[in-house]
């Protein structure tokens, strides 16, 4: 999955941020699932 940055809330995913940098970045589904999971609001 590509994330743009500009279109991510920083409050809601600032965990998944902290770890990737750039404007765009490729996280992989397993890894997306995690973050929301361990990092859910």
């Amino acid at each position: 999955v590509t994330v743009n940055r500009a279109a991510v809330l920083q409050n809601t995913w600032s965990p998944m941020m902290k770890d990737h940098q750039g404007d765009e970045f490729t996280v992989a589904v397993q890894q997306l699932l995690q973050y929301s999971v361990s990092h859910s609001d």
